[in-house]
């Protein structure tokens, strides 16, 4: 584990290389993302992604990072839920919920919760009314690094 940058509220943001054979693959912990892919004897990224912390925190922050609690869009940004109508933010046009506006999982940064050579696993608490949704939610993920032997 490397720090990759810091969030402006001063969160250090990690970046953990997971490995299997000749593949490895680093993960942030913004956002939950898969940063690179790379296969031994391969010069290049085989995943779109970025060296630069900066541009995971503005034009990349949806490259490679985990969508939610809502990915896709909400058309006039509510929702009815157990009877109870939701206002969402517009943050798409102005007129509808776009992956979980300002508050999605995507810009959040997540806790490791355990983490081996070849995984790790990353969690998220989100309270009650976060991304204008009711309940509190524990969100986890892990990813896996498994070469296939020949």
């Amino acid at each position: 584990m490397t720090q990759f940058g810091t969030t402006k509220d001063g969160q250090d943001v990690l970046q953990i290389t997971l490995s299997s054979g000749a593949l490895s693959v680093d993960i942030l912990t913004l956002g939950a993302t898969v940063q690179a892919v790379r296969l031994a004897g391969v010069p290049y990224n085989l995943t779109l992604g970025s060296e630069r912390f900066a541009d995971y925190a503005t034009s990349m922050d949806y490259f490679g990072a985990i969508v939610g609690p809502i990915a896709n869009r909400i058309g006039n940004a509510r929702v009815r839920l157990d009877g109870m109508m939701h206002e969402l933010e517009r943050n798409e046009n102005g007129d509808c919920h776009l992956h979980s506006g300002s508050e999605g999982v995507h810009r959040k940064n997540w806790a490791v919760l355990e983490q081996a050579t070849d995984r790790v696993t990353l969690g998220l608490r989100l309270s009650d009314g976060v991304a204008g949704l009711p309940g509190n939610r524990d969100i986890r993920v892990t990813y896996q690094v498994t070469a296939l032997q020949r």
